[in-house]
């Protein structure tokens, strides 16, 4: 066998059949990855034995669109997604194109029941072909006959299966346990031993006396904190009080007394005194050099600012040239200046300023695709159909197999009294053309689709926000009618399969979808101004299931009928 990556919940599904079996039974548990599935033998001991068989998601979509004759695979996967498909007619053939992969796998490794991990409620069709064609038991046990089998008593509670685990635990434990006892204990140690902090602050201590004043040590030794160790950490010495000093006397230099050396390792808490005297320090002469420097440089550059001033002439003035000096001992005479009237000065336009482009970045990490877009929540790319697909997280977990692909499905009443559902066409129609075109609005990356098909036609806009997608889709009915009955324009979300949380159900309100996926919480939320949920109030039909939601649009003029509007939230926005 070759090394593989296992998950969790491949280990929760197998701890939950073998908790679930009687003794001499064997199950064989199907896995299923995207192109192999792991096959595990186990029984009430545990794993037996470990294989793996083609029988991953894609084989199983190949078969599905090689017997209801599909021309892509990825509509199969749609399909076969699909809660309200009735594969009821074409489960077996899908099984015998199954059957000998797994036939090959149990030569010699018999088992008495096969269980399907993974799968949602409307796809049990697939583990009942399979079980049948092999001649096995399904293995679908209940909490409750688990409960039950284990001697507990779970009253009127419909016990999950998922919930064997708990049921084991609870069947084996009791006051008296061994582990009990001992937790409790270590909780209430735990809850004494808890450590006091340090306090880091202390009061100030007696005043001033008369006279003198004294002057306190800079630093005092506070109550070190409760630990294991504080036993071998002494606390700092105090510092000796420092005479303060008198004028006009020069101050004399403190004497220290000796400190005692501390523990280098030792900590201790700072007091801070408020109004407290500061420590007195002595006096020290300081040269006078540096200000006389500072001083002369201040006096060059004030001259020589004040001869720049006086030199240069003011706004509004003539400058005043003395007249010739004549040869005389007389003074010289000064010419009076003739004041001429200053221009009038002629206003200047203002400069028009050019508008500064804006520039709007997107938060697009694949902005150069076409077709992409990623930020640093999720990523996808619009196929050329113009549908989104693979959906996927940063770490490449895929989330939504696809979004706003339109499949033409029908229905009608059968002999049996049943409903029977069949496929006029759609997205893998050859016909079925589309349009894309990316562009950047209010700073949110945007795709506009263009649908066009014989019998409708659709405009899509998908904006992408940082956690989020928002939808719209305007569409026009141009012919959907046939023979065997009405026709809906299907608009689909598909989550896919290998994201789905089994243990973990859709929550539903009027509007609002809810999914507990394996890596994030994901829900879709839709405006209700035309469309309700099951089509209540004869108003447009929203069908919600365990790995999808479902839009249909019908044959009408209404606008508002016409006009889809939702958003698909991931993360914490999503809860």
């Amino acid at each position: 066998m070759a090394p593989a990556n296992a998950v969790l919940a491949a280990i929760v599904h197998i701890g939950a059949v073998i908790g679930a079996l009687e003794k001499n039974e064997t199950a064989l548990v199907v896995i299923p990855g995207l192109d192999e599935a792991w096959l595990v033998w186990v029984d009430a001991n545990g794993v037996k034995t470990v294989a793996s068989a083609p029988l991953g998601y894609t084989p199983i979509f190949e078969s599905v669109q090689k017997v209801l004759g599909l021309k892509f695979r990825a509509a199969a996967g749609k399909l076969f997604s699909n809660d309200t498909y009735d594969f009821s007619e074409a489960s077996a053939k899908i099984c015998d194109q199954l059957v000998p992969a797994l036939k090959t796998a149990l030569e010699g490794r018999p088992a008495v029941s096969i269980y399907l991990a993974g799968f949602a409620s409307s796809q049990a069709w697939l583990g009942a072909g399979l079980a049948s064609a092999l001649g096995l038991k399904l293995f679908s046990p209940s909490g409750s006959s688990v409960a039950t089998r284990l001697g507990l008593d779970t009253g009127d509670v419909d016990v999950p299966f998922s919930a064997v685990g708990l049921l084991h635990v609870a069947a084996a434990s009791s006051s008296s346990s061994p582990w009990v006892q001992p937790s409790l204990d270590t909780l209430i140690a735990q809850a004494i031993a808890k450590p006091k902090s340090a306090i880091p602050f202390v009061a100030p201590k007696a005043g001033v006396s008369s006279g003198k004043p004294a002057v306190e040590p800079a630093v005092t030794p506070a109550e070190a904190p409760v630990h294991a160790t504080t036993s071998l950490i002494k606390p700092a010495a105090a510092v000796p009080v420092i005479k303060p000093v008198t004028a006009p006397k020069p101050a004399p230099k403190p004497v220290l007394k000796p400190t005692p050396k501390a523990i280098p390792t030792a900590v201790v808490a700072v007091t801070v005194e408020e109004d407290a005297a500061p420590a007195a320090t002595p006096a020290t002469k300081r040269s006078k050099g540096p200000l006389l420097i500072a001083a002369g440089v201040g006096v060059v550059v004030a001259i020589v600012g004040m001869g720049l001033y006086f030199r240069s002439p003011k706004p509004g003035q003539l400058k005043v040239t003395p007249a010739p000096v004549e040869t005389t001992a007389q003074a010289p005479a000064i010419v009076a200046p003739t004041q001429v009237p200053s221009p009038i000065p002629t206003p200047v336009p203002a400069p028009i300023a050019a508008p500064v482009p804006v520039l709007i970045v997107s938060d697009d990490l694949l902005a150069s695709d076409g077709r992409k877009y990623g930020n640093k929540t999720y990523h996808f790319e619009v196929s050329e159909k113009g549908f989104i697909q693979s959906l996927s997280t940063a770490r490449d977990e895929i989330l939504v197999e696809s979004i706003g692909g339109i499949s033409l499905q029908g229905s009608y009443v059968g002999t049996d009294g049943r409903r029977k559902w069949f496929n006029v066409g759609g997205v893998d129609d050859a016909d079925y053309v589309a349009t894309v075109r990316k562009s950047v609005r209010e700073g949110n990356t945007v795709f506009d689709v263009v649908v066009q098909h014989p019998r409708f036609s659709v405009e899509q806009t998908y904006i992408c926000l940082p956690d989020a997608l928002k939808v719209t889709a305007n569409f026009k009915a141009l012919n959907l009618r046939d023979p065997r009955g009405a026709i809906a324009a299907v608009h689909s979300v598909r989550l896919a399969p290998v994201a789905l949380n089994p243990s973990l159900r859709m929550r539903a309100t009027d509007n609002v979808f809810s999914y507990s996926l394996k890596q994030t919480p994901l829900r879709v939320q839709f405006e209700t101004n035309a469309w309700a949920k099951d089509g209540a109030g004869g108003m447009q039909s929203v069908i919600a299931g365990e790995n999808g939601v479902v839009f249909h649009f019908t044959e009408n003029t209404d606008a508002a009928r016409n006009t889809l509007n939702y958003e698909i939230q991931l993360g914490s926005g999503a809860n």
